[in-house]
């Protein structure tokens, strides 16, 4: 039976929810999918780990779960079988190959076939077997990989939402910023006189030249979006920065003979190609803010969070 892109969620759905047997050989997955696989007498799934196109988080969800999981390298198929029927489908578990996952992955059009025969689903299952014997069991070390190469693909993944206005969408709670290197990089005290000359012979360089000074865990690649909250408590926009993609660091000696290292970064102008202002941040987010760096900065000490995380804050 053919299913359309109308039913072919559903038709999934439908199949992998009662099944008490379930082997599954789908490309990439993603979070959602351990729904699946709950309350099974046997459940194996071959995905393909490697690619950064799944999930590591939910396969280590699913090995807590008891599944047997394994991982090939090549695989892009996406087979779902019961003892008594299957659906080879265009459909991946909750995620695809462009790093998408969750409402990201709404407006993509598949199709599948639902098969009952007998023989056919025989031959599908030496099929299975088959590649499970030729598979590799996933370890620690290759989940700790692919969390590097998830990250990047979902750092990477092409825009889903299109509405374009930042605020619009942090106050939406868009999944279109989850994953982004977007953060509010919050400070409670100003330069020091040595490093404020450093800068200012930075800046004979590049006028767009900033620097966080003794703050070496500030994250590469990434937007900053600097505030900065004074002595009594009032919250200052100082701009937009985006950090190198390779860490950047100036060592300085200040005057007591201390040594601090000074994170090199540039002020621009946005943040990719959302419409964002500073006096729109501050109008609109400024007291979730505040309850914001309450908890990540609770003896005024300078912190960074990203705006994925800030987004739990908006009510």
């Amino acid at each position: 039976m053919f299913i359309s892109e109308q039913n072919n969620n559903k038709e999934i759905e439908n199949l992998l929810l009662p099944a008490e047997q379930l082997d599954c050989a789908v490309a990439f997955v993603g979070h959602g999918a351990e729904q699946y696989f709950k309350n099974k007498k046997s459940a194996r799934l071959i995905c393909n780990l490697t690619t950064g196109s799944t999930n590591p988080d939910t396969i280590q969800e699913l090995q807590k779960m008891g599944v047997a999981l394994k991982n090939c390298s090549n695989l892009h198929a996406k087979v779902y079988l019961t003892p008594n029927t299957m659906i080879v489908s265009s459909s991946n578990l909750s995620a695809n190959g462009l790093g998408l996952e969750e409402k990201e992955i709404k407006g993509w059009r598949e199709c599948g076939v639902r098969i009952e025969d007998s023989n056919e689903i025989r031959k599908a299952q030496e099929w299975f077997n088959g590649l499970w014997n030729e598979s590799e069991d996933i370890t620690e070390e290759m989940i700790e990989a692919a969390k590097i190469e998830w990250k990047k693909r979902r750092i990477a993944r092409p825009r889903t939402d299109l509405n374009h206005n930042f605020v619009d969408l942090v106050l939406d709670k868009s999944i279109e910023l989850k994953n982004r290197e977007i953060y509010f990089a919050v400070t409670f005290e100003y330069y020091s006189d040595e490093v404020d000359k450093k800068v200012n012979e930075l800046k004979h360089e590049s006028d767009l030249i900033a620097v966080y000074e003794d703050w070496d865990d500030l994250p590469e690649n990434a937007y900053l979006i600097d505030i900065f909250v004074g002595p009594r408590g009032g919250i200052q926009f100082h701009g937009i920065y985006k950090t190198p993609q390779n860490k950047k660091l100036l060592p300085i000696t200040l005057e007591s003979g201390e040594k601090e290292n000074l994170f090199v970064c540039y002020e621009v102008d946005g943040i990719d190609d959302y419409i964002v202002s500073l006096y729109d941040i501050r109008s609109r987010l400024k007291e979730y803010l505040r309850v914001a760096i309450a908890e990540y900065c609770p003896n005024r000490e300078a912190a960074f969070f990203s705006v994925d995380d800030f987004m739990r804050f908006i009510d």
